[in-house]
C-alpha cells in the first residue's frame, strides 16, 4: 500500500497488503506524478490590472495547484499575450495540461526556452484541426498536450495567438509522468483499411487514417483497448495491454455492421440547446460521431429524441450512443399505428454511472417492425447529450444468468446487470435475468442496492448460443462507523462531529463557518478495526482536493491512503475500495482545500464496512 513512508507502521490485512507495503516504502512516491509547475518561477506578458496593485490574478495563481484561482492578462493584452513558468535547473516533461477558467482560446502555440539560443522555441502549435481535438467538448476548456519526445528544458510558454477576450486560466499543470506510444492498423474481415475507427486507451483516444493506421500516447499502464467505427463496424476490446517505455502495436480486425437505418430516417426530439442549429436533433442520426443532440438547459427528465421513417422499418437493435454519462433511467418505445400511441420497448432501465461516453444497448430476441422508435429519458443527471441513435438487424445471441449474496447464496432480486459494451437488464424478483446481445466477447458485472460490487465475469459470446453465467455480490455487513468516537477539525455547534456516525442523511458535520481549508472529520475505534469500504455521503460543498487518511500505530501521526484523492465537484456520494483491507484505530476525511473562501464543508454521513471485496 502505497504512501506509507518514514518510520511510523500500519496494519495491513493479509500478506499482500504486506508485500505491497514493504514494495512502495522501498521506492518511496512517485516524484514522476508531481507537478511540477508548482516549484517554479511564473511569469506572463501582463496581469490584470496589475497598476492597481491587484495580485488577485497574477501569473503565480496558474501555478498554485488551486483551481480557484486564475491568471488574467490585462486589458487589451489579446493576440499575442502569453503565459509561462521558469526552473532553476532542466526538467523533463512529458505531458502539460491548461485549464481555461473562461472559454476565450482559439489557437495557442506552446514554446520551451532554448538555452543555447536564449531564446523561445515553438514545440506545438496548437491551432486548426489540433486545437479542436485538444479541446474536446468539455466547456471551458481543458487541453491536455502530450509530447512524443520529452522536453529538456529551464522554460515552458504558452503564446495566446487567437483569443476573443483577455484569456484567463485556471491552472497550467506540468508533468513528467512515464507514458508511453500505443499504435497498430484497424482492418475489416477481408483485411482492407478502416478509415475513420476510434481507438480508445482510458481517455486518450486516436481516429484511424485513410491507411487505417492509428498512434497514441498514454500513461503508462494496462488497458483495456477498443476500436470501433459507430455505425459501421462492432466494436472490438483488446484486454490488458500494457503502454510503457517501449512501442506497444494493436491491430484490430472489425466486424461490419448491419446498414444503420437510422441513417433513413428523420430525427425530431422535445427540444434542442439553444440556437436548435449546433446541437439540433437530426445531428443523432447524421453518421458523425463528432456531432451531436442536446435537449435544451430546462429539458431534462421527460425529454425524448426519436427516428421516423415513411415506411415500416424492421430492426433488432437501438444503440444510444450518450455523450457523457448523464442519463440514469430510460425507456426505449416503438409508435403502435393501430393504437396511435407509444408502447414500451424496454421500461424505466437504469444506468449506473460508469463516466465517460455511456452507450445505451439494446438488442431485442424478436425484430421490432415500426414507423418510429423513441428515446424517452425518465431521469437525468443533466440535459441528455446523444452523438448517435443507431437502428440496425444484427445477429444475436442470449445470455442468461443468476445474481447471488456472496454471504448466504441467495438470490438477490431487481439486481442490475450490465456489460462493458453498454447492455442492461434487470434481474426479476429471483434474481435471475436474459440478456439478448450480439456475439461478441463481453465483461459483465452486477449491481443492487444494498449490496457492493462482486467480481466480474468475461465470457465470449457466440452467434446463436445462450450463454448461462452467475453474478456474486458481496453485503456489506455492519457500518462500523456507528461503533467509532466522532471527531473533528472544527464544527458548527448546530451541525456537530456526532452527526456523521448518527446513520441519519437528514443531519450532518460542517466546519466552524469561519474555516474551509485543511478540515477534517472522522471517528476514532478503541480497538484497532479492520474495512475495506469508506463511503461519503451527502457532501455538501465544492471541495477541490481530498483524501481519506488513517491514524497510525504511534497513535497521533495521520497518513494518506492511496488512491483516495478525491475532488466532491464530482457528486454529494463517493464510495472507496479497499480489497486488501486496512486496520487501524482511526479514519477520517482530510478536506485540503475548497474551490471558494465561504464553501464550508459538510458530510452527512461517513460509513465503514468490512465486505469481502474482489480483488
Amino acid at each position: 500500500m502505497k504512501g506509507y513512508v518514514g518510520s511510523v507502521p500500519i496494519r495491513a490485512v493479509g500478506i499482500l497488503a504486506a508485500v505491497l507495503l514493504l514494495a512502495i516504502l522501498v521506492m518511496g512516491p512517485a516524484a514522476a506524478q508531481a507537478n511540477l509547475g508548482l516549484n517554479s518561477k511564473p511569469f506572463s506578458s501582463t496581469d490584470w490590472e496589475a497598476d492597481q496593485g491587484n495580485t488577485s490574478f497574477v501569473a503565480a495563481k496558474a501555478f498554485d495547484g488551486n483551481l480557484s484561482t486564475r491568471w488574467n492578462s490585462d486589458r487589451g493584452d489579446l493576440n499575442g499575450s502569453f503565459l509561462g513558468t521558469r526552473w532553476d535547473t532542466p526538467q523533463t516533461i512529458t505531458k502539460i495540461v491548461v485549464r481555461e477558467a473562461i472559454d476565450r482560446i482559439r489557437a495557442f502555440r506552446l514554446q520551451q526556452f532554448d538555452t543555447a539560443a536564449n531564446d523561445w522555441a515553438d514545440v506545438l502549435n496548437v491551432s486548426g484541426d489540433l486545437y479542436t481535438k485538444l479541446r474536446g467538448n468539455l466547456s471551458p476548456p481543458i487541453y491536455t498536450m502530450r509530447l512524443p519526445t520529452p522536453l529538456q528544458t529551464t522554460g515552458i510558454r504558452l503564446v495566446f495567438d487567437d483569443v476573443i477576450e483577455v484569456p484567463t486560466i485556471h491552472e497550467v499543470e506540468v508533468y513528467s509522468t512515464p507514458a508511453g506510444t500505443l499504435q497498430g492498423t484497424v482492418r475489416d474481415e477481408q483485411g482492407a483499411a478502416i478509415s475513420g475507427a476510434i481507438v480508445q486507451a482510458g481517455s486518450e483516444r486516436a481516429i484511424t487514417g485513410s491507411d487505417g493506421k492509428y498512434s497514441l500516447i498514454a500513461d503508462a499502464g494496462t488497458y483495456n483497448v477498443t476500436a470501433e467505427k459507430p455505425g459501421a463496424f462492432r466494436k472490438r476490446v483488446a484486454r490488458n495491454v500494457t503502454v510503457g517505455p517501449n512501442v506497444a502495436t494493436v491491430d484490430f480486425t472489425l466486424t461490419a455492421l448491419p446498414p444503420n437505418l437510422a441513417l433513413a430516417g428523420k430525427a425530431a426530439s422535445s427540444s434542442d440547446w439553444e440556437d436548435g442549429e449546433t446541437y439540433n436533433a437530426a445531428k443523432a442520426n447524421d453518421g458523425n460521431i463528432t456531432t451531436r443532440w442536446n435537449a435544451r438547459e430546462d429539458d431534462e427528465d421527460g425529454s425524448w429524441l426519436e427516428i421516423g421513417w415513411d415506411a415500416p422499418q424492421t430492426f433488432t437493435r437501438v444503440n444510444v450512443l450518450q455523450a457523457f454519462d448523464r442519463i440514469r433511467n430510460y425507456t426505449l418505445q416503438r409508435w403502435d399505428e393501430g393504437q396511435a400511441d407509444w408502447v414500451d420497448l424496454v421500461t424505466n432501465v437504469a444506468v449506473p454511472r460508469k463516466g465517460g461516453d455511456v452507450p445505451l444497448n439494446n438488442v431485442f430476441a424478436q425484430p421490432i417492425t415500426t414507423t418510429k422508435v423513441r428515446l424517452l429519458v425518465v431521469e437525468a443527471d443533466a440535459v441528455a447529450s446523444v452523438y448517435e441513435m443507431i437502428v440496425s438487424n444484427p445477429a444475436t445471441a442470449t445470455v442468461k444468468g443468476v445474481v447471488k449474496d456472496a454471504e448466504t447464496g441467495q438470490p438477490i432480486p431487481n439486481a442490475v446487470v450490465t456489460s462493458d459494451l453498454g447492455d442492461t437488464v434487470v434481474a426479476d424478483a429471483n434474481g435471475a435475468f436474459t440478456l439478448v446481445v450480439e456475439p461478441d466477447d463481453y465483461v459483465f458485472s452486477a449491481q443492487a442496492e444494498g449490496y457492493f460490487p462482486g467480481a466480474t465475469v468475461a465470457r465470449t459470446i457466440q452467434q446463436g448460443e445462450t450463454a448461462e453465467i452467475t453474478l456474486v455480490l458481496p453485503p456489506p455487513g455492519p457500518n462500523l462507523a456507528r461503533t467509532g468516537k466522532p471527531i473533528s477539525s472544527s464544527q458548527n455547534p448546530d451541525q456537530p462531529a456526532t452527526n456523521v456516525n448518527d446513520d441519519n442523511l437528514d443531519t450532518a458535520w460542517q466546519v466552524d463557518l469561519d474555516r474551509h481549508d485543511n478540515e477534517w472529520v472522522g471517528v476514532t475505534w478503541e480497538n484497532p478495526t479492520t474495512f475495506t469500504v469508506v463511503q461519503l455521503r451527502g457532501i455538501q460543498t465544492l471541495v477541490q482536493i481530498s483524501s481519506l487518511q488513517v491514524l497510525a500505530e504511534d497513535g497521533t501521526t495521520w497518513v494518506d491512503v492511496p488512491n483516495t484523492t478525491y475532488s466532491a465537484e464530482r457528486g454529494p456520494d463517493k464510495d472507496f475500495f479497499i480489497p486488501e483491507g486496512i486496520t487501524t484505530k482511526g479514519l477520517r476525511w482530510y478536506i485540503k482545500a475548497v474551490y471558494a473562501v465561504g464553501d464550508n464543508p459538510a458530510l452527512a454521513e461517513l460509513r465503514v464496512f468490512n465486505a469481502k471485496i474482489p480483488r
